[in-house]
């Protein structure tokens, strides 16, 4: 091998593991703020220090307002929201739980 081929080869292999870094099936997110959109099945909520999380409603997804139960037609922009949420193999985080305040 020369040496340019063994550079391409390593940048390809760079370029593929920050590709691959970039997807987390499985990573678990979790935040406490106000929803600030809401556009079914999709919401995001926004915490007080100013960072935004995305969150898709799937089958399954539990919400709660004060906690009793309560269905995604609850989830609204400006309403306290604590949400925990897994990330899937597409990149999009599942809503699992979602408790909404009011």
């Amino acid at each position: 091998m020369t040496r340019r081929t063994i550079s391409y080869a390593a940048a390809g292999l760079l370029l593929s593991s920050a590709l691959l870094m970039g997807a987390h099936p499985g990573h678990e997110y979790h935040i406490e703020g106000t929803v600030t959109k809401m556009r079914a099945p999709h919401f995001e909520v926004k915490d007080a220090k100013g960072n935004t999380e995305s969150f898709m409603i799937v089958p399954g997804t539990e919400v709660s307002v004060n906690n009793s139960r309560a269905t995604a037609a609850d989830i609204a922009v400006g309403v306290q929201a604590e949400v925990d949420g897994v990330e899937n193999d597409r990149g999009i985080v599942e809503a699992k739980k979602v408790r909404l305040t009011r």
